[in-house]
């Protein structure tokens, strides 16, 4: 029977621990190979003003930097967000046609190379046929 352990401020919202529980039961049953209800995942939350990190409780921490979380966009905002790509790849389908610049051929120089020669080997008066 696996068991997961968690050790964390008790400053998450129970929908973050049900994500976590699930995803953890999933990469268990991924990477392991056992069944999902045999998975344990136990969530060992302490209070801030019971942890100190450097001599200072994180109660205290959590009083000078509020912990900033990321707000939902409303729906209408991401609606509007999806159609605003697609006006601009629209415009992008026809771009300006520019004449295409024709090269002039390559001058070919006037001198010519000699063709290279065959190299013969010589062969001993006795070796030759006659």
């Amino acid at each position: 029977m696996p068991t997961i352990r968690l050790q964390w401020l008790n400053t998450r919202t129970e929908r973050e621990r049900r994500a976590l529980a699930k995803g953890f039961t999933k990469v268990m049953v991924d990477v392991v190979g056992v069944p999902k209800d045999i998975v344990n995942v136990i969530f060992d939350e302490v209070d801030p003003r019971m942890h100190a990190k450097g001599g200072v409780f994180f109660s205290d921490l959590m009083k000078k930097a509020p912990a900033k979380r990321k707000t939902r966009r409303a729906p209408a905002k991401r609606a509007a967000a999806k159609k605003a790509p697609a006006k601009r790849a629209a415009a992008r389908k026809a771009p300006a046609k520019r004449a295409a610049a024709k090269k002039a051929p390559a001058k070919r120089s006037t001198t010519r190379r000699a063709p290279a020669r065959k190299k013969t080997t010589r062969r001993s008066s006795a070796t030759r046929k006659r």
